[in-house]
């Protein structure tokens, strides 16, 4: 039987169309970066120009109209804070003071102005530093502001700590001022952010649809060599092993002819050892597999040859080797156990048997 048509699309075609879109992927990717950068570069520079300056400024006046109100108490900086022009714009403030543990800063007293929403903080409550960013003790020396803007029931604050002192000692004092004019800027990042997403998305829609495209030539094109090998592989099914697939003027279907005919001489050769012995050569398989460490193969191969021969103590015997090594302990003390039935006096049978007990027995006991 002659083939049919051959394939008029190749591998290489495929390959070539994949780089193509690979590189548009790659060139989609580094835009979306660069425009992610320079988005984020904006934003930080508009926040530290509009924001940081402005708000170092502003705690340097509170904290001299708290000096200058000689507010030592935590009561009378509550009311200074309260009673200040420079109050707009505080949206709260919280008041630490040390413990004997460095790590450790209890809230003195706490400031919330009336827009200000409910931020859950509790008096004397002792909240440990992080690590990472030691705000509270780099407030001991100086101002310290937090680089990062909250958000709560459409209130936005960033927090300045500066260092102040009462009667009892050092304290620090965690400013939390308006940051809606940073909040804008990120408004329009997220504005822009949602431009790229919505380009990224036409341009994935765009790829997937080029690519189902591809894989429906492909198919149609490949499906051709399946109908070519149809013919041959039922003929294989049916036992007519001494077939040979011509090859033709492609190059992937003299590849595949090339593997098609490997395997019938393949098949062949096994049918031929098979016919000699059939059990014998299923055992010696069950046995390379084991060796090989590809035990639940061989596992398998031996539970087939005990349907056979019930009988078989070579069968059970590398059945409780099998399901040992893969931690089946329950049973590879069954298979020993059938094993040591059929065989009583090999001694190695009994040993593994005795191991595999032991095995159980401590685990048993672990457990």
């Amino acid at each position: 039987m002659k083939p049919k048509k051959s394939t008029t699309l190749t591998k290489k075609f495929i390959f070539t169309i994949s780089a193509v879109f690979s590189i548009l992927i790659l060139a989609a990717s580094i835009s979306v970066h660069l425009s992610m950068k320079r988005c984020s570069s904006i934003l930080i520079d508009s926040l530290l120009e509009t924001n940081g300056d402005a708000m170092m400024k502003k705690t340097d006046m509170i904290i001299a109209q708290l000096e200058s109100d000689r507010a030592d108490t935590a009561r009378e900086i509550k009311a200074s804070m309260l009673k200040s022009h420079f109050s707009k714009g505080i949206v709260a403030a919280v008041i630490y003071v040390k413990t004997q543990d460095e790590n450790f800063f209890r809230i003195l007293d706490f400031v919330k102005m009336d827009e200000a929403p409910d931020l859950g903080i509790e008096l004397n409550t002792t909240v440990k530093e992080n690590k990472d960013t030691n705000f509270l003790k780099k407030a001991l020396l100086g101002k310290t502001a937090e680089p990062r803007i909250y958000e709560k029931d459409g209130m936005y604050w960033q927090s300045i700590y500066a260092p102040y002192r009462l009667k009892k000692g050092n304290a620090v004092i965690q400013l939390m001022l308006s940051a809606e004019s940073p909040a804008l800027v990120v408004a329009g990042f997220e504005k822009s952010l949602k431009g790229i997403r919505i380009f990224m998305v036409v341009l994935a829609i765009a790829l997937v649809i080029a690519v189902l495209i591809l894989a429906g030539i492909f198919i149609q094109n490949y499906s051709m060599l399946i109908n070519n090998l149809s013919s041959y592989m039922q003929k294989a099914a049916d036992g007519e092993l001494n077939i040979n697939l011509g090859s033709s003027g492609d190059k992937e279907l003299n590849q595949l002819a090339l593997s098609f005919n490997s395997l019938m001489e393949e098949l062949k050769d096994k049918n031929e050892k098979a016919a000699v012995d059939p059990e014998s050569s299923l055992f010696n398989l069950g046995v390379q597999l084991l060796k090989e460490n590809r035990v639940e193969d061989s596992i398998s191969v031996f539970k087939t040859l005990i349907i056979t021969r019930p009988d078989s103590f070579g069968s059970y015997f590398n059945l409780g080797v099998g399901f040992a090594k893969i931690g089946d302990y329950h049973s590879s003390a069954s298979m020993f156990e059938k094993a040591a039935a059929i065989n009583p006096s090999d001694e190695l049978t009994s040993r593994y048997l005795e191991k595999i007990r032991s095995n159980l027995a401590g685990n048993e006991t672990t457990g």
